[in-house]
C-alpha cells in the first residue's frame, strides 16, 4: 500500500464522499471503494509538498504549503489564489493551518506568517484580511456555532464575528483553558481538546469535563470526530477510541458517572498506535 511508510497528514472528503489523503509524496484519491489509489494531481502526480488540504462548500480542493496557497484548477494543476482573487491592499496569506468554510461558502484561512490574522476568500473574487484584537493571538481553529462565527485561539481565548464585521472577545465557555483543537457536534455542542489533553464540553457556556477511562490522563488527544450515526472517534496516540453518541448524550446530560470507550489500534490491524486525524 502506498502509505506504509508515509506519514499522513490530512485526510479530507468532497461532497460525493471520495477520499482525499495528503503524504509526503503528494495527494492521493480513492479510486473506488476500497479499491486502488491515484494521484490526485493526474498521471505526473504533484509537483509540491503540501501540509494541509481543504474542501470548500463547492468542492474546490484547496491547498497550503511552504510555497504558498493554491486552489487545484479542472486540469489538476495548482494555482495561486493571488491569481484567482483580488485584495484591495495587495495582502495574502503566505500559508495556513486553519481552514473553514462558512454557510455562504466563503472560505476563511489564518495566516501562519501573521500571528492574529485572518483572512477570507469571498464568492465575488475579493479577499479581505481581519485581525484579532490581541495582536498575539494564535489562531487554532474558527467554527460556526448557532449560526455565528468564531475565531478559537490557543492563548487568549474566542473572538465572534459581529454584524458589524468586528471581531470581540466572548466568553464562550466559563473556563481558562488552553486549547489545542475545537470541533462542534450535530447538536451544536462545542468539543475542546486542550493542550494539556484534557476534553471539555461546552454545553451553554459551561465546559463540562469529558473523562474517557482508558484514554484520558494517559493519551495524548489529538482530535475528535462524529460520524454519521452520532457516535464520536478520539484520536491519540494510544489509539483510535471509539464513544457510542447515547453514552455521551447520558454522560453530559448527567444521567450517567461515566462514558465506556472502545480502543483499537495494533491488535485491530493498525500499523501504528498513533492517529491524528
Amino acid at each position: 500500500m502506498i502509505f506504509d511508510e508515509e506519514t499522513v497528514s490530512g485526510i479530507v472528503s468532497d461532497s460525493a464522499g471520495n477520499i482525499f489523503v495528503n503524504t509526503r509524496k503528494g495527494i492521493f484519491k480513492e479510486n473506488d471503494e476500497f479499491g486502488p489509489w491515484e494521484s490526485a494531481c493526474g498521471e505526473t502526480g504533484c509537483k509540491q509538498v503540501f501540509n494541509r488540504i481543504f474542501f470548500d462548500k463547492t468542492d474546490n480542493l484547496w491547498v497550503s504549503g511552504e510555497s504558498g496557497l493554491y486552489i487545484m484548477q479542472p486540469d489538476k494543476t495548482f494555482k495561486p489564489v493571488k491569481e484567482i482573487y483580488t485584495s484591495a491592499e495587495d495582502l495574502f496569506p503566505v500559508s495556513t493551518d486553519v481552514f473553514f468554510s462558512d454557510s455562504e461558502g466563503n472560505v476563511w484561512v489564518s495566516d501562519n506568517s501573521l500571528v492574529g490574522a485572518l483572512f477570507v476568500f469571498k464568492n465575488d473574487r475579493t479577499v479581505e484580511k481581519y485581525q484579532l484584537p490581541d495582536v498575539n493571538a494564535e489562531i487554532v481553529d474558527i467554527i460556526d456555532h448557532e449560526g455565528q462565527l468564531f475565531v478559537v485561539t490557543k492563548w487568549s481565548g474566542v473572538f465572534g464575528l459581529e454584524e458589524n464585521g468586528t471581531l470581540k472577545p466572548v466568553p464562550l465557555w466559563k473556563k481558562d483553558v488552553f486549547v489545542k483543537r475545537t470541533f462542534v457536534d450535530s447538536k451544536q455542542r462545542i468539543w475542546v481538546v486542550t493542550l494539556s489533553n484534557e476534553i471539555f464540553v461546552d454545553i451553554e457556556n459551561d465546559a463540562i469535563a469529558f473523562h474517557v477511562p482508558g484514554i484520558s490522563g494517559e493519551a495524548a488527544i489529538h482530535s475528535v470526530l462524529e460520524d454519521k450515526n452520532g457516535n464520536f472517534w478520539l484520536m491519540t496516540n494510544i489509539g483510535v477510541a471509539s464513544i457510542k453518541g447515547k453514552d455521551a448524550d447520558c454522560f453530559l446530560n448527567g444521567g450517567c458517572s461515566s462514558v465506556p470507550a472502545v480502543v483499537y489500534g495494533k491488535k485491530n490491524g493498525m500499523a501504528s498506535w498513533e492517529c491524528a486525524e
